[in-house]
């Protein structure tokens, strides 16, 4: 594929100076603000309000970009609107985290908007319609493939991303074979889990240590529902922070009562896209800085 490396690193640092910008009037976790230097360096994860789905967009410092799913097929214009409000015209890597439309029904919208360098899928037959059409627009776009396996790591700019799960096919694309990533940048640790449920969770507390499965802000398993996020699990990662994402009023409950009881004991602070809309969470790699159109109190 043919790229403009100069207008390519424009807009990097474009990305990364808007990204900044966005955060200035944010709330802050144990600080009451940044200064210039911290705000050259900032890691920023976008929790996308996609309803009842998922959608997660990663800037490095540096402005390399990492959005992983994008909703059910109705958010793919949305998902669009709020990248390219960010000034991004590019996608380093799109990963899908399982072949359910409510993950990747508004990819199509996104290849179609967006030049997307890599794409990081799972090696499995895929047959719904949602499933046949990502990998078509994956043929066509000519991007870079990469099958997710347990071990597989890359970098997003000074981020250092690791695939902890799936260690092998067994749910024909579905949610126990959810693609799990741990974004490592200095000391501070996102763990993004999909729809993976406890049977995953069993599989990586048996493989991984309590220090590699240790993270700062989980993204709970499967909107935040009660087949996902074991005590164990929870105990074990230990996050501060924790973010669902649901749609407001969703036929499923989610996220479930269990869930949310596990969470009071569990957190220091919950947050969810049905209540708090676009939540953006942002790192110099030490503290954590909170911005969300909070839909209600």
């Amino acid at each position: 594929m043919d790229v403009d490396m100069n207008g390519k690193n424009s807009v990097k640092r474009l990305v990364s100076v808007i990204a900044v910008l966005a955060l200035l009037s944010s709330c802050l976790f144990g600080c009451s603000f940044f200064g210039e230097e911290e705000g050259e360096s900032l890691l920023s994860v976008h929790f996308i309000d996609v309803g009842q789905g998922d959608c997660e967009l990663v800037i490095s410092p540096s402005g390399e970009t990492m959005l992983i799913d994008a909703g059910k097929t109705e958010a793919g214009d949305e998902v669009v609107s709020y990248i390219s409000s960010l000034g991004i015209s590019e996608i380093d890597i799109f990963v899908a985290s399982h072949y359910h439309e409510d993950h990747i029904g508004g990819s199509h919208d996104v290849f179609e908007a967006f030049e997307i360098e890599e794409a990081l899928i799972l090696d499995c037959e895929v047959t719904t319609s949602c499933a046949r059409k990502l990998i078509e627009d994956i043929e066509k776009e000519k991007c870079d493939v990469s099958y997710a396996k347990r071990g597989y790591e890359f970098d997003l700019g000074d981020a250092r991303v690791l695939t902890m799960s799936p260690e092998k096919i067994s749910d024909k694309g579905g949610n126990n074979d959810s693609i799990v990533l741990r974004v490592e940048y200095k000391s501070s640790r996102y763990l993004f889990t999909g729809d993976a449920e406890e049977a995953v969770e069993r599989e990586m507390l048996d493989f991984y240590s309590q220090k590699e499965l240790s993270c700062d802000l989980l993204k709970l398993g499967h909107h935040g529902s009660s087949t996902s996020s074991s005590q164990e699990f929870l105990d074990t990662c230990a996050p501060n922070i924790a973010v669902i994402s649901c749609g407001e009023g969703n036929s499923y409950g989610h996220p479930h009562k269990e869930t949310l009881e596990k969470m009071k004991k569990t957190v220091k602070s919950l947050y969810r896209t049905d209540v708090d809309g676009d939540i953006v969470i942002t790192t110099d790699g030490h503290k954590f800085y909170l911005e969300s159109t909070q839909k209600s109190a």
